[in-house]
């Protein structure tokens, strides 16, 4: 073997053995092909923490990371008066739906009751009656409020548009809303006062 063949062998051997050693460490510094490197998240991920069979229905809670808006929507006081959601975005909103002929409605007022009077003062509490939807009515909800003697705000989704806004299925439905009006956390069927509390305190 000549020796101008000898260099050139060697000299493709060291180039073969130099791209190698890159492209390892290529691999090394960027995690591509390791598993157990963490991927980002996309844009629009949510994670749902549970999924609980429930006859008909389905209790799930939603955990966003990417905050969504909150639908805005028209609804009505005690006295009539046509209200909106967003009117209350100047502060975080416990957004609860619920019917007067549901057991875990009846129940959770008592937690949320607890929680009005630790959070009132910072956090907007709007307990929605689907009036006119899931077989309840103003008289209905007028009468299980008295049962109740209840001192946060009850209003009234006169015309469903707060159902179709959030998709509302079933009753009870929690939603717990950011200052400025960013869903943080929902919570479909029933919820006890631990959890109530423990989004409260993340708002």
């Amino acid at each position: 073997m000549t020796l101008a063949k000898k260099s050139f062998i060697l000299t493709a051997a060291a180039a073969v053995i130099g791209g190698v050693y890159a492209i390892k460490h290529y691999l090394n510094n960027a995690n591509i092909g390791d598993k157990s490197a963490p991927k980002p998240k996309p844009a629009d991920y949510n994670e749902s923490y549970a999924s609980i069979a429930c006859g008909d229905c389905t209790q799930s809670a939603t955990e966003y990371y990417n905050l969504p808006e909150a639908p805005d929507f028209r609804f009505e006081d005690g006295g009539g008066n046509t209200m909106t959601l967003a009117e209350f975005f100047e502060k975080p909103c416990y957004l609860y739906f619920w019917v007067s002929n549901s057991a875990d409605c009846d129940k959770e007022f008592a937690y949320i009751e607890n929680m009005y009077g630790k959070y009132k003062g910072n956090i907007n509490f709007l307990a929605m009656n689907l009036t006119g939807t899931l077989s309840d009515s103003k008289k209905s909800a007028a009468e299980f409020e008295a049962t109740h003697s209840c001192t946060f705000p009850i209003y009234f989704d006169v015309h469903g548009d707060g159902r179709r806004a959030f998709d509302v299925f079933t009753a009870p439905e929690s939603v717990f809303i950011t200052k400025g009006g960013k869903v943080k956390y929902r919570k479909s069927g029933a919820i006890n006062e631990k959890s109530i509390e423990k989004q409260l305190a993340r708002l």
